[in-house]
């Protein structure tokens, strides 16, 4: 058994906030050296004011689609983008354009294991490694309590104020996957030709997973300021 003590800390103030470039408010939380949003990305335009399209209908296959740059909101529900925000492609992620805020950016692979070293310095993780990484950096990220994320308990506890929600992956053969079971967020890093860097977070685990997924597939995102 390993025993280790917290010995990070966040700062985190209500009156803290960035604004996209439609208007949306997004609180913030310093944690280490990073400065991130608390929610997930809900804008529908790229910083340049240009529109980010999505799909009639939303179930659309994109198997043969070239660099698809979209978003959806599970279910077409304002009041479900309200909470959990909308899910993108990683084209768009990529784009130069920047979905952002203005001095904002989708943070790189390194970016969130320096997030994740900072949470739990005791564990090495090697961000050359694939894998389940820490044993309980994902209860910090994660929202406490029951509102949204469902039983099994893992001792969830929000302790770095990141305030991360179970929300949905919509696979690129235009199926909508696991809402409310799991957090996704897109890195913008490349994994290969076809593939990006991601995050997952477990309703029935401690931890976190560094993973990679289709680029057409639709995630989460959450920014970090430059």
């Amino acid at each position: 058994m390993i025993f280790f003590t917290l010995f990070f800390s966040v700062s985190y103030s209500q009156n803290n906030i960035v604004k996209d470039v439609d208007g949306n408010v997004y609180k913030i939380v310093e944690i280490g050296n990073q400065i991130w949003m608390q929610e997930n990305l809900k804008v529908g335009h790229f910083n340049n004011g240009d529109s980010i399209e999505t799909t009639n209908p939303d179930t659309i296959n994109l198997t043969t689609a070239i660099n698809p740059k979209y978003f959806w909101i599970y279910n077409n529900d304002d009041s479900i983008n309200d909470i959990y925000g909308k899910i993108y492609t990683w084209y768009v992620v990529n784009d130069k354009r920047n979905v952002c805020p203005t001095g904002w950016h989708v943070p790189t692979d390194e970016e969130f294991c320096i997030l994740e070293n900072f949470l739990e310095p005791n564990i090495d993780n090697n961000c050359n490694k694939i894998e389940h990484r820490g044993f309980y950096i994902g209860n910090y990220l994660k929202e406490s309590g029951h509102l949204h994320w469902g039983d099994p308990e893992t001792g969830a506890n929000n302790l770095s104020k990141f305030n991360a929600l179970p929300y949905v992956i919509r696979t690129f053969d235009g199926k909508f996957r696991y809402f409310g079971l799991y957090s996704y967020f897109w890195t913008s890093s490349e994994y290969d030709s076809k593939q990006a860097f991601s995050r997952r977070l477990y309703h029935n685990t401690s931890d976190i997973s560094r993973s990679y997924y289709f680029k057409k597939d639709a995630l989460s995102v959450r920014c970090v300021k430059d």
